[in-house]
């Protein structure tokens, strides 16, 4: 389910805004924890299970392209790379905490960064590039003041080269299907599709195993 999440995570996010989708994901993960958290029969908990893993994949290419679009050229570069850093350091405190709080409250810490999450929200700008692409360039401009402050000189100029980029985009392509069906595209989705397809294959070619379904469905016996 990453990889479904990850593969409606581009489209949607463009349909819905850098910002809202992430905001989205929030919210399918505390529906998905409060699912787990009040599950007694595994058809309920796999559910649960499979939204938070939609949700999480899902999550994965709007805070990149957020981080990208609201920073500088010379900045976007270093936020790129804090931005995967902080991510794997992220992994490691999950790890972390896994190994400090019990079990039975896992999914309640899981809802509280959410919410927490939420509550931040109204301090997240949108993205300035999302906003002149749909049309609305007066919203671009308070976005741009916000991120760059108020003396800062150069908006016109950030707005007129989102649009002759959009424009030259636009006029290079034929539908906006196009994008998927480039190589720059299909070889890396290729490259995830195998990766993923390969987790849990049985040595004797059997399909998926689904670990992580049946040590629940053991925990839930047990």
């Amino acid at each position: 389910m990453i990889l479904a999440g990850a593969l409606v995570s581009s489209p949607l996010s463009e349909w819905l805004g850098r910002k809202r989708c992430l905001i989205l994901v929030n919210l399918l993960q505390i529906g998905s924890c409060i699912l787990m958290w009040i599950a007694y029969t595994f058809p309920i908990l796999l559910s649960g299970w499979l939204l938070n893993g939609f949700s999480a994949g899902l999550g994965i290419m709007p805070s990149y392209t957020l981080v990208s679009e609201i920073s500088t050229i010379k900045l976007r570069g270093v936020f790129a790379n804090l931005n995967i850093l902080y991510s794997n350091y992220g992994w490691l405190l999950l790890f972390a905490v896994n190994m400090t709080i019990p079990p039975e409250y896992l999914l309640l810490l899981g809802i509280t960064l959410s919410v927490l999450f939420l509550l931040l929200s109204p301090f997240i700008v949108y993205s300035p590039h999302w906003l002149v692409r749909n049309g609305k360039i007066k919203k671009a401009r308070e976005m741009l003041r916000i991120l760059r402050g108020p003396e800062y000189a150069g908006i016109e100029e950030e707005i007129n080269e989102i649009l002759a980029a959009t424009k030259k985009y636009f006029r290079n392509k034929n539908g906006c299907m196009d994008r998927w069906t480039t190589p720059q595209t299909l070889i890396p989705l290729g490259i995830v599709v195998t990766m993923f397809g390969s987790i849990g294959l049985c040595g004797r070619g059997a399909p998926l195993n689904f670990y992580g379904p049946r040590k629940i469905s053991l925990m839930i016996q047990i």
